[in-house]
C-alpha cells in the first residue's frame, strides 16, 4: 500500500513537476514581499508624529536682510520758544508810525485869492480871465517869510512875472515857490532850509500882480502837478 502511493507520488511529480515548482516561487515571492512590507510598515511613522524634515520647516528663521532697529540716541527736549506771531505782534507794539508832517505857515495874514485849479479867474492886474497857480497871502512889505517845512534851495533868482522868488524841495517831496519877495535874499541854491527859518521878506516885484493889495504868492508842486497850497495847512 505505502509502495504504491509513493510511486504514484513520484509520477504525480515527474508529471506536474514544473508546475509545483512554480507554484513554491510564488508562495516564496509572496511570502517575501509580506515580510518587506511588514518591515516598512513597522518603521513608518505614526499619524500623531511629525516628520523630522516638517519640524525643521515649521521652525521661525529670521531673515539675514532684516536688521534690528538702533536705538535712538537720547536727547535733549528742545525749549519752546513763543509763536513768531505773538513776537511780531509785541515788536510792532513798540514801533510807533511815522507822525503826519506839519507845516508851519509862510506868512501869518488871511489868504485873499486861493488856488483855482483848472478854473480860470479875473486878474485884476492883468485884466484878464486866467489860472490862479497858487494862493496869495496878506502881508505887509518887509514882513519875514518862512519855511514851511525842511528842505534845501532849488531856485533863488528874479523871476520876469513873479518877481524874486525862492524854491525850496521840501524833505517831504513837496515843491514850493515863495513870489513876489523883496530884492535882497538870504538864501543861495544848495543852502539848507530848516522849517521855520526866515528865507527872505515881502516885497511888490511880480508884475502880473503888481495892481493886487501887499502880499505873498505861494504854490506848491508835487513832481510837475500843481496842488493846492491849503492842503498842507489842513492837518
Amino acid at each position: 500500500m505505502n509502495r504504491k502511493k509513493k510511486g504514484s507520488f513520484r509520477g504525480f511529480l515527474k508529471k506536474n513537476g514544473f508546475y509545483v515548482a512554480m507554484v513554491m516561487f510564488v508562495i516564496a515571492g509572496a511570502i517575501a514581499s509580506y515580510a518587506a512590507v511588514t518591515s516598512i510598515i513597522g518603521t513608518a511613522p505614526t499619524e500623531d508624529s511629525e516628520p523630522e524634515s516638517e519640524l525643521v520647516q515649521n521652525e521661525p528663521e529670521t531673515p539675514v536682510d532684516i536688521l534690528p532697529e538702533p536705538e535712538q540716541e537720547k536727547t535733549d527736549p528742545v525749549p519752546q520758544t513763543p509763536d513768531d506771531s505773538e513776537q511780531t505782534d509785541e515788536a510792532s507794539a513798540d514801533v510807533q508810525e511815522p507822525l503826519t508832517p506839519v507845516y508851519s505857515r509862510p506868512v501869518s495874514g488871511e489868504m485873499l485869492k486861493a488856488f483855482s485849479g483848472d478854473e480860470l479867474v479875473k486878474s485884476e492886474t492883468m485884466n484878464d480871465w486866467r489860472t490862479h497857480n497858487g494862493a496869495d497871502y496878506a502881508a505887509a512889505i518887509g514882513d519875514p517869510v518862512y519855511a514851511v517845512y525842511s528842505g534845501e534851495v532849488t531856485r533863488a533868482e528874479e523871476d520876469p512875472m513873479l518877481g524874486f522868488v525862492v524854491e525850496l524841495k521840501l524833505d517831504t517831496g513837496y515843491h514850493v515857490l515863495y513870489a513876489n519877495l523883496a530884492g535882497s535874499q538870504d538864501v543861495q541854491v544848495g543852502q539848507r532850509i530848516s522849517q521855520g527859518e526866515q528865507i527872505g521878506t515881502v516885497g511888490n516885484t511880480a508884475l502880473i500882480e503888481s495892481a493886487e493889495l501887499p502880499h505873498l504868492h505861494f504854490e506848491a508842486r508835487s513832481g510837475d502837478k500843481r496842488i493846492d497850497p491849503e492842503s498842507l495847512f489842513a492837518v
